[in-house]
């Protein structure tokens, strides 16, 4: 039910931002996928490859076909390139430093990397910066709520998911 609340209200404001664009179907796409990520992270710590994997290829056609339908290949490239930049450094992370980031964290940078890149590298750069400082003031009210940090890993899923969303409807 939270999630069908959440991708009803990112809808509405992706459909606000693009209008009847050629890039609204890929972002709708977008804010549909979001919330059942970001719900599914945050109570089981888990991203489902089932909804993940399936929304590399969707995702790229959608972006492709805006791409085509305004004539700027550019932004694809430009997608392909961010998304691949952002998942090989995430990949790096979780590789140096085990336990700091999931490999569905990784998974999902790449996918959020190609929607932030198609909009453009500030889209990008505002994204990433929206996603790590809102789960660095998570981080910062939990332990102040609890006192102390369990120790316990936090999901950086929904935090990633809203600063992708939020760079979108801001680009």
């Amino acid at each position: 039910m939270l999630a069908a609340i959440l991708g009803a209200g990112f809808g509405a404001l992706v459909g606000a931002r693009f209008g009847l664009s050629a890039c609204l179907p890929a972002y709708l796409y977008l804010a549909a996928l979001a919330p059942p990520l970001a719900v599914a992270d945050a109570t089981t710590r888990r991203l489902p490859n089932r909804i993940l994997l399936p929304a590399y290829p969707i995702g790229a056609a959608l972006l492709a076909f805006a791409a085509w339908r305004v004539g700027e290949t550019s932004a694809l490239w430009r997608a392909v390139t961010a998304g691949t930049v952002l998942y090989v450094v995430f990949l790096a992370v979780a590789l140096a430093a085990p336990g700091a980031l999931g490999f569905g964290d990784v998974k999902l940078s790449g996918l959020v990397g190609g929607f932030l890149g198609f909009l453009g590298w500030s889209t990008l750069l505002r994204g990433m910066t929206i996603a790590f400082v809102s789960a660095a003031v998570y981080v910062v009210t939990r332990a102040v709520a609890w006192h102390r940090l369990s120790g316990q890993a936090l999901p950086l899923g929904p935090a990633l998911l809203f600063g992708t969303l939020l760079a979108v409807v801001l680009s």
